[in-house]
C-alpha cells in the first residue's frame, strides 16, 4: 500500500516486500495488521501541516510520511498480535521482517514522550520499546535499567543508525506496489521529454525506441546515473508522465512521484544517488 496525497504532498510508504506469503497468508496478515493500517490511513487523511516545533524532535520520520498526523495508541490486543507476528517470522529461516513497524513505533515514542504530554502512559511506552527491541533482535537488558526517557533516547539513536543504509529503508517501508526495481544502466540518453529541478541538480526523463530513460545530473551537468526504466520481468516502461509537484525532498531521501500507466515512485538519496523505485500494479 502506498499512501500519497497530492493535496498536502505527504508521502506515507509502508512496504509490502518483506511479507513472505509462504509463511503468512494474506488473510492472516491483514487480520493482524488491518486495524493499524486503518488508523494510519484515517490519520493520514486528516493530517494537518504544522510549524510547531516538537518538544521531543526525532529526525527522518518525514521520509515515512509520519509528520503532523494523529496516530492513536495501539490497543493491547494489537500490540500482542504484532509481537506474535514478529516472533513467528523470526522463528522461520527467512528474510521476513516486521521492520516496517519501526517508524510508527518511533513516531509514537515522540508523540507520547513524557515531556510532551500532560499525563504520560509509562506502561504503553514500555510496550512500544519492548516491541522495538523484539523487531531489532536486541537484548533489552542492555538498556532496561535506564530511566524511561533514556531508553527512548537509546531507541532514537538506534533508529538514526538505520537510516544511512538503503536496505534498512526498504525494510522499514511497506507498499503493495511491485518492486523494488533498479532499472538497467545505459549510456543512451534518448530524446528529453521532461526536466525536473532538484537540489542536487536535475532529473531528465527521455524516450528512446519505446523505452523510457531517466537521467540524474548534478548542478555542473555531470551524469550521476542513467537508467532504462523496467518493470516486471524486465519489460521496459514505454511512457512516463509527471505527477503534480512530483519532487519531494525529505531528510532521508528525495522522492519523485511519476506515472507509467500506474504510479511509479523513484527514490534517490539527497545527493542524487539512485536507490530504487516501485511501480503500482
Amino acid at each position: 500500500m502506498f499512501l500519497y496525497s497530492l493535496e498536502n504532498t505527504t508521502i506515507c510508504t509502508l512496504q509490502w516486500n518483506q511479507i513472505d506469503k509462504t509463511i503468512f497468508t494474506v488473510n492472516r496478515f491483514f487480520q493482524s495488521f488491518l486495524p493499524i493500517l486503518i488508523v494510519l490511513m484515517v490519520s493520514h487523511t486528516m493530517a494537518q501541516t504544522t510549524d510547531q516545533k516538537p518538544c521531543y524532535p526525532i529526525s527522518y520520520l518525514d521520509f515515512f510520511g509520519l509528520e503532523g498526523i494523529e496516530l492513536k495508541k495501539w490497543p493491547q490486543e494489537e500490540l500482542d498480535g504484532l509481537k506474535q507476528l514478529t516472533l513467528a517470522a523470526q522463528k522461520k529461516d527467512t528474510t521476513v521482517t516486521t521492520s516496517f513497524l519501526i517508524p510508527m513505533i518511533v513516531y509514537q515514542l515522540k508523540e507520547f514522550h513524557p515531556n510532551c504530554v500532560e499525563s504520560d502512559d509509562s506502561d504503553y511506552l514500555k510496550e512500544l520499546i519492548q516491541l522495538y527491541f523484539l523487531i531489532r533482535r536486541i537484548d533489552q537488558q542492555e538498556v532496561g535499567a535506564l530511566a524511561l526517557t533514556d531508553q527512548i533516547d537509546w531507541v532514537r539513536n538506534d533508529f538514526y543508525s538505520l537510516i544511512p543504509e538503503d536496505e534498512n529503508l526498504l525494510n522499514m517501508n511497506f507498499t503493495l506496489d511491485d518492486g523494488p526495481f533498479y532499472g538497467t544502466d545505459t549510456q543512451e540518453e534518448g530524446i528529453p521529454e521532461h526536466n525536473l529541478n532538484t537540489e542536487f541538480g536535475e532529473i531528465i526523463i527521455s524516450k528512446l525506441d519505446k523505452q523510457s530513460i531517466i537521467t540524474a545530473k548534478d548542478k555542473d551537468g555531470a551524469v550521476l546515473w542513467r537508467k532504462i526504466i523496467t518493470g516486471l520481468q524486465g519489460s521496459p516502461v514505454s511512457e512516463i508522465r509527471l505527477a503534480e509537484q512530483p519532487v519531494h525532498k525529505t531528510s532521508a531521501a528525495t522522492i519523485v512521484q511519476l506515472f507509467a500507466g500506474e504510479s511509479l515512485t523513484l527514490y534517490m538519496r539527497n545527493d542524487g544517488r539512485f536507490m530504487y523505485y516501485y511501480h503500482s500494479w
